[in-house]
């Protein structure tokens, strides 16, 4: 728990803030992650409120009068849109890992409503669009655009794509190829190159099994590709 002296100031604050519902009472970044936390738990025991703000070692916590409008100034409003757009980024920070996996939902929804994204955050961002840019690629059979997109960053191969949400492996299972490049070939070309064959997209589907989602529409394209698929372990 916090030492005495804070408790009492916490406790003088909420007694002040009750005439002064747009009152803050901010903790800066000098004050440890794990303190934060507990200030925040000792603020609502003596019916404060709190948001943490800021990114990363910029973090600060905030403290206002819990039934004053002191809560509007520090939580972020956002529409539906950038509340699905945050909800996605921060998907995106968990299957990333390291240090940006610590970001909260909380900070990613403060740069999304502020326009003001941290450098690892923009840089995560690329990456899923480049990866769109690559299952369009194998979708439409484009082997050299292939071989140009993963020239210096192979792991694109594991990463979903923005706007499509697929990994590359499964929009060439989908994909039409081309005139000079079969779906079957594609899946083949992807595969060589590092795809994991039963990485699973966002449903947990594997590429095999969202091959063999409906069968009913199984054509000589799409046995081709279950034919690649299990000849190299797909499940």
């Amino acid at each position: 728990d916090p030492p005495q002296s804070v408790l009492g100031l916490l406790e003088w604050f909420c007694r002040e803030s009750a005439s002064d519902p747009k009152a803050l009472l901010e903790f800066d970044k000098s004050v440890s992650r794990d303190a934060r936390s507990h200030l925040l738990v000792a603020a609502k025991r003596v019916g404060l409120n709190g948001a943490m703000q800021g990114y990363n070692v910029e973090r600060y916590l905030s403290i206002f009068s819990g039934s004053g409008t002191g809560i509007k100034a520090a939580l972020p409003s956002l529409t539906i849109q950038q509340r699905q757009e945050a909800e996605q980024i921060w998907s995106w920070t968990k299957t990333e890992g390291g240090d940006i996996a610590s970001l909260s939902r909380l900070e990613i929804q403060e740069m999304v409503v502020s326009g003001n994204r941290s450098e690892e955050v923009a840089m995560l961002i690329a990456r899923h669009e480049t990866a769109d840019m690559l299952c369009q690629a194998a979708a439409e059979g484009d082997v050299p655009r292939i071989h140009k997109l993963l020239e210096n960053d192979k792991t694109l191969l594991h990463v979903t794509g923005k706007r499509t949400n697929q990994l590359p492996l499964h929009a060439a299972c989908l994909g039409k190829g081309s005139q000079a490049t079969s779906a079957a070939e594609m899946v083949k070309c992807l595969l060589e190159a590092g795809a994991r064959v039963n990485e699973t997209d966002y449903q947990g589907r594997s590429a095999l099994a969202l091959c063999k989602a409906d069968t009913s529409t199984l054509g000589e394209s799409m046995r081709a590709v279950i034919a690649v698929l299990e000849s190299k372990s797909g499940r």
